[in-house]
């Protein structure tokens, strides 16, 4: 598997040069880019073709659901989420995301069954157990679930109880992600949280009772009061509890698209520097006790489907992370959520009571999208095979699309000269006939998201993405 560089002593001077803002890229093109003046009628057509392959086969997709409502707002959120202000409006918008499924059903045509549910937010648990079983029941009507399909579900710990556990089992989850973020009791209330540290013992103890061990951990680096000595107990305590997989995020600050992050800066927060000293220590600390890195920013044990699927050039990446099954079609259900499907993102209302007046009047409830051309979809397959595999074979995927890899990439490898000369990517197959294969190196890795943006078109390369204050710091 990918050997990572030492994060920690990695040359001051290529970090001071490539500390930018850019893109996640859990999708090409990436939302900020999406627009309300797509051809909705062109959209509803590509989405209406997806359906069928050859001989009739139809394909299955991937359902996620974006539940918005939490019990109360993090400091560091930035996602798409609101405080509850009263005990029904998750039910009543329940309601509404069913009524939506309704339509996407019809959108879709009969046959479609599902490989993958993911629920989000926002916090899914707010929905109670009541909710979330109604809910299931009606996805599985709609999409008849695949015998191996996976079901995941994002849960707070400190909103979570063992009669929703059970619940969550009975119904057919195969995977629950807890937003730990840290287990330092300062950092917590610094962004706003107040929690009962022996929480998630509890709660692992009460699945691994019933024989379930697929829980993984979401971690977060950056937040105020983090330090190398509170960082090191959190991933001790992290090894204590034994997770599956996990996910360790870097904190966006991006107050100017969240206000409510302007609350942490009266504290003073990590540098790049700091955080890349916090992946050093998880690297190690984590390589030690047998957790194998997958993708820029998760892990998992040795024996794990992640790991394999990246052994085996499966892995994928999408809105929900990575996963190991690429090229499903994505529905995205419920308020701010996005839809990837027949070459094409869509994107739903983020107005609550808009989005309810919209399915009512029997609408797919979208409000902006973007539709892909030949040279989106090959760009997009380019930063995927970066993200998941670390290299990338320009011809073979340019002839995917019908396109030449010498003109559809002259100036993106005019541009990616300087990161090959600091040694962060290798060049190889030179020849006229030959293949033209880029290979992130060992110190490149760390700069991946940069080696991305250099085949991002919608990015304004002359003015430099450092203008772009809608991303977050990619070190």
């Amino acid at each position: 598997m990918t050997q990572w560089p030492d994060l920690a002593n990695l040359d001051p001077e290529l970090v001071a040069r490539y500390d930018k803002r850019g893109p996640r890229y859990t999708s090409y093109p990436t939302a900020p880019h999406f627009s309300p003046e797509v051809d909705l009628e062109e959209l509803e057509q590509r989405i209406r073709g997806t359906s069928t392959v050859s001989e009739g086969e139809v394909l299955p997709v991937s359902v996620y659901v974006h539940v918005p409502y939490c019990r109360r707002k993090c400091l560091y959120c930035g996602c798409h989420s609101v405080a509850i202000c009263s005990e029904n409006q998750p039910s009543e918008y329940l309601d509404v995301v069913l009524a939506e499924l309704a339509l996407w059903h019809k959108q879709l045509g009969p046959g479609r069954r599902a490989a993958q549910l993911a629920l989000g937010g926002g916090s899914p648990a707010t929905l109670e157990a009541e909710g979330l079983t109604r809910l299931v029941r009606a996805l599985d009507e709609a999409f008849v679930p695949l015998d191996d399909a996976e079901r995941s579900i994002e849960l707070d710990p400190y909103r979570t109880d063992e009669s929703l556990l059970d619940c969550l089992l009975d119904v057919g989850f195969t995977k629950l992600s807890f937003g730990i973020q840290d287990f330092e009791p300062d950092v917590l209330n610094k962004v706003g949280r107040h929690e009962d540290p022996t929480t998630v013992e509890r709660l692992l103890g009460h699945l691994r009772g019933r024989g379930f061990d697929t829980v993984s951990f979401d971690l977060m680096v950056g937040l105020p009061g983090q330090t190398d000595e509170t960082w090191a107990r959190t991933l001790d305590r992290v090894l204590e509890l034994g997770p599956s997989r996990l996910a360790i995020f870097p904190y966006a600050h991006v107050p100017w698209m969240m206000p409510h992050q302007k609350a942490l800066e009266r504290y003073e927060m990590p540098d790049s520097d700091q955080r890349l000293g916090f992946y050093a220590m998880a690297h190690r600390i984590l390589g030690e006790s047998g957790y194998v890195p997958v993708g820029i920013d998760h892990f998992a044990k040795a024996d794990d489907e992640l790991i394999v699927a990246a052994r085996e050039h499966r892995l994928h990446r999408n809105f929900m992370g990575y996963t190991t099954r690429p090229g499903l079609d994505l529905v995205g259900l419920g308020v701010s959520a996005i839809s990837d499907l027949g070459a094409a993102y869509a994107q739903n209302l983020k107005d609550t009571e808009v989005y309810r007046e919209r399915v009512e009047a029997r609408h797919l409830a979208l409000e902006r999208g973007i539709l892909l051309d030949a040279e989106d979809e090959l760009r997009r397959a380019v930063i995927m095979s970066l993200l998941c595999n670390f290299w990338v074979d320009l011809d073979a995927s340019a002839r995917r699309f019908g396109l030449d890899w010498r003109t559809a990439f002259a100036e993106d490898l005019e541009r990616l000269q300087p990161l090959v000369d600091d040694g962060l990517v290798e060049r190889d197959g030179l020849g006229e006939e030959a293949g033209y294969r880029l290979t992130i190196t060992t110190v490149g890795l760390a700069f991946v998201r940069l080696v991305c943006m250099i085949f991002d078109r919608y990015l304004d390369h002359a003015a430099g993405p450092e203008t772009k204050q809608r991303y977050s710091r990619t070190l």
